[in-house]
C-alpha cells in the first residue's frame, strides 16, 4: 500500500507491460527450437479436435447451465466460452451482464486455468481433453505443466491450441452477448 501511495499508476502499468512481453519473448525463445512448420501441421488434428471439443462442449454445457440456472443463454455461454481467458471473458461479460455475472465468469475461467495445472500432472489423460480444459492459456499459462508433463514436443501443440482459441475467445464471447 505504502508503494501504491508513492510510485504513480502509469509507472506501474508501464512496468507490468514490460514484465508481461518479456515473458512472452522469453517463451518464445525457449520454445522456438521445436517450432517448424512441419510441426504445426503435425499438431493440426490434435488441435482441431480440442478446439470443436471446447466449443461444442462450451455450447452444451452453456445450454444446459441456462437451463439449470435460469439464466439467460447468453450470459451462461460466457462461463464456457472464455476459454480460460479469464481477463478478458469477466470484464466482457460484467460490461454486458453486470458485475456480479462478471466475477463469476472471470473466477469460473479462473478455477479452469488452476484445474488445469492441477490435472495435468495428476492424471495425464485424455491429452486432448485436457488441451481443451486449458483453453487459451495453454500458449503462456499452463504451457509449462504440459512440456513438464507430455515432452518438449508438446510445446508446439500447448502454443498452436492457446493461438487458436485465444482468437475465438472474443469471437464466441460477441456471440453469446448477442445471444443475452
Amino acid at each position: 500500500m505504502a508503494v501504491g501511495r508513492v510510485v504513480p499508476v502509469w509507472l506501474v502499468e508501464l512496468a507490468v507491460r514490460v514484465e508481461v512481453v518479456a515473458i512472452i519473448v522469453l517463451a518464445g525463445l525457449e520454445g522456438a527450437g521445436g517450432v517448424s512448420w512441419g510441426s504445426v501441421r503435425r499438431s493440426g488434428g490434435l488441435v482441431l479436435r480440442s478446439v470443436v471439443a471446447a466449443v461444442v462442449g462450451g455450447g452444451v454445457a452453456g445450454l444446459l447451465g441456462s437451463l439449470v440456472t435460469g439464466m439467460g443463454v447468453g450470459a451462461s455461454l460466457m462461463f464456457t466460452w472464455g476459454m480460460g481467458w479469464y481477463s478478458l471473458a469477466g470484464p466482457y461479460a460484467a460490461a454486458r451482464f453486470g458485475a456480479g455475472v462478471g466475477l463469476a465468469v472471470f473466477l469460473a475461467n479462473m478455477v479452469r486455468e488452476q484445474l488445469t495445472y492441477l490435472l495435468v500432472p495428476l492424471v495425464g489423460r485424455p491429452y486432448v481433453g485436457l488441451l481443451c480444459l486449458g483453453g487459451a492459456t495453454t500458449m503462456d499459462n499452463t504451457l509449462p505443466a504440459f512440456v513438464s508433463v507430455y515432452g518438449e514436443e508438446a510445446a508446439v501443440d500447448s502454443l498452436v491450441n492457446g493461438a487458436v482459441m485465444t482468437v475465438l475467445a472474443p469471437l464466441l464471447l460477441s456471440l453469446a452477448a448477442l445471444l443475452g
